[in-house]
């Protein structure tokens, strides 16, 4: 929410790769509002 959902952003903010990123964000079934 910080970054807009701007997922770039918001793995370099939490020091974790993009991949990492979209990993977790699959696992625990997170979406971005419409």
């Amino acid at each position: 929410k910080l970054n807009n959902f701007n997922r770039t952003r918001t793995a370099e903010m939490l020091g974790i790769s993009k991949k990492t990123l979209y990993l977790k964000i699959k696992r625990y079934g997170m979406k971005a509002p419409e």
